[in-house]
């Protein structure tokens, strides 16, 4: 009888193991395309400026979660996101302003830019051109400042597996400790406040 009853338990943890495995999240392997965009918005006493990113390096886990049977609507959930931008990719095309942000930056000593996400978030698109907004929280890393930044972003499901997000944030470089650069013997003054633009599309499996 006891043998009969190990075998039971023995049966129902083979049973239950299976069925644990079958409900774990699927991996999405994902990238960020080459088609990326990052790029700073400002104004001076002169003229309104953009400053592009030409290089973003990033790190991206996302898994597929869940289907629902009725709705086919899947759940997606990003367990990470870190994306660095190199303080000597950043061009807004006129050399002189290039020298003084990297100088203000202090790029020497911190030579990258740096997001973390901080907490997980997850969303559920079903069909494609279905959008959502997701308020995300992480980590900001400016001249070696780190701040708490939340940010909310826009994601756009452009085919099976295939998304764009899409989003804006606006900070003060004073909170960073940068003093806002300055051309021209101080003739010429950026203001305190720019904005951080992103488009990023991502393609999995």
């Amino acid at each position: 009888m006891k043998n009969s009853n190990y075998s039971i338990l023995v049966y129902l943890f083979i049973v239950l193991s299976i069925s644990s495995y079958g409900q774990q999240p699927e991996a999405v392997v994902s990238k960020f395309d080459s088609e990326s965009k990052l790029w700073l918005e400002g104004t001076s006493t002169l003229h309104d400026f953009t400053i592009e990113a030409k290089k973003i390096n990033s790190s991206l886990a996302i898994e597929r979660i869940e289907e629902n049977e009725t709705t086919k609507q899947v759940g997606f959930k990003v367990s990470k996101l870190s994306l660095t931008v190199p303080v000597l990719n950043l061009d807004s095309g006129k050399e002189s302003m290039d020298e003084n942000l990297r100088e203000a930056l202090m790029f020497e000593q911190n030579p990258n830019i740096i997001f973390d996400l901080n907490s997980p978030v997850s969303f559920s698109l079903t069909n494609i051109s279905d959008s959502v907004n997701i308020d995300t929280k992480g980590f900001l890393t400016v001249a070696g400042t780190k701040k708490s930044v939340n940010i909310q972003i826009s994601v756009l499901k452009t085919g099976p597996n295939k998304f764009e997000i899409k989003g804006k944030k606006k900070l003060l470089m004073t909170d960073f400790g940068v003093e806002p650069p300055s051309m021209f013997f101080g003739t010429v003054n950026t203001a305190d406040e720019i904005t951080v633009n992103f488009k990023m599309f991502l393609s999995g499996k």
